[in-house]
């Protein structure tokens, strides 16, 4: 029974044509009853009239606004009356049956995260426990010193841009200014200890890219200095500082722990600072202005300075930092740094590091001090190096 009914209403618009409307917009000719010219008080009425009033609805637009809303009224009422005629016991078991499909999309959901994506996380951890990653090369430096710098120049490009690329990638489906710390450990059959992370770490102390990226040049130039002040080992630099050309240089550590052991390293350094131009917008992941990359990969062979396994342990270190600015949000929840950065900044500086470290199996790395030292490397080198605490 329906609550209230409404008249059919029926409504044909006069015939209109093209002539009687330019006809009707046109103002009558003037009879000899009314004058051709307004007399001056009407126009000073006309004059009084607001400008740009707003021109009154016809007739037929308001009566059809009106009929729509009305029959929207007329089926949400009667869509509640159905509601209230069905008797206690059927709306109880509409309510029933609605916990049960509500119960079975969660029994479902669930059988999904305990099955296939378990499995697939299994299949993801399984394939990530290699002695390799996407950012490692084969370095091979020859005792000729000429042959040396071709070889920093052929690497200085690919390992920066195939840094930029594999990070882009990996924080593809992830908040870039989200702060996120991943890593796992694991040994290889063959015995050697590894160890992988992902770090995403704001910096809202910091007012620009290029503040970042040369602070970072500084700890890279002086790793042994601050090192031995932070970890309690000691770090020694062999040889001089090699490099061809600005931003790509070639370092050798040797590391001792408070038991005695002897970690040696080589790494090949390389850095990048793109400038944007100033037309440029967002890129597509909300990164605005100057980015920079710094990457590092292990030198597997250096005829110069070659590696001591019968006398030391040897480390490989393979890793990159990608430094990108955003939109500071207007709710930020970052204060300020004790760096004195100004807080208040248009931009948020992001720190992006993946990090990979792998000790080399050998009656010496057995030690605790071996694996204890490659977990500090990475806490090290994403956060003590940025002034964070991790």
């Amino acid at each position: 029974m329906a609550l209230y009914s409404t008249p059919e209403m029926s409504f044909s618009p006069p015939e209109l044509s093209f002539s009687s409307l330019l006809l009707s917009a046109s103002p009558p000719p003037p009879t000899a009853s009314q004058p051709a010219a307004l007399d001056p008080a009407k126009k000073r009425k006309a004059a009084e009239k607001p400008q740009g009033a707003s021109r009154r609805k016809c007739w037929y637009a308001a009566k059809k606004n009106e009929r729509t809303a009305l029959e929207e009224e007329i089926r949400r009422l009667q869509a509640d009356k159905e509601l209230l005629e069905l008797p206690a016991a059927s709306r109880e078991r509409a309510l029933r049956k609605q916990e049960e499909e509500s119960a079975r999309l969660q029994q479902a959901v669930r059988e999904q995260q305990l099955g296939p994506l378990a499995f697939a996380q299994s299949a993801i951890s399984n394939a990530s426990r290699t002695e390799d990653t996407p950012l490692k090369k084969y370095i091979h430096l020859s005792a000729n010193p000429d042959e040396r710098a071709a070889t920093f120049r052929e690497l200085k490009h690919c390992m920066a841009s195939d840094a930029e690329r594999y990070i882009g990638e990996r924080m593809r489906f992830l908040d870039p200014t989200a702060e996120l710390a991943q890593f796992h450990q694991y040994r290889l059959p063959n015995g050697d200890f590894c160890f992988k992370c992902l770090d995403v770490i704001p910096l809202p102390g910091y007012k620009s890219v290029r503040q970042v990226y040369e602070r970072l040049q500084n700890f890279f130039f002086n790793m042994e200095i601050t090192w031995t002040e932070k970890s309690g080992d000691v770090m020694l630099r062999q040889g001089e500082f090699e490099t061809c050309e600005p931003d790509v240089a070639s370092q050798r550590f040797l590391t001792m722990t408070p038991s005695g052991i002897q970690i040696e390293s080589n790494t090949l350094h390389v850095s990048k600072y793109n400038y944007a131009s100033l037309d440029s917008g967002p890129r597509e992941d909300g990164s605005v202005g100057d980015s920079a990359v710094l990457a590092l990969s292990t030198v597997d062979v250096d005829e110069l300075y070659p590696y001591m396994p019968h006398d030391r342990v040897r480390q490989d270190t393979t890793g990159a930092v990608l430094l990108k600015a955003y939109p500071r949000q207007a709710s930020s929840m970052f204060g300020e740094s004790s760096d004195g950065g100004d807080a208040d900044s248009s931009v948020l500086v992001v720190a992006t590091q993946v990090y990979f470290s792998q000790m080399h199996n050998s009656r010496l790395a057995t030690h605790p001090d071996c694996t204890s030292g490659a977990i500090f490397g990475r806490n090290f080198c994403s956060r003590t190096m940025l002034g964070v605490d991790s």
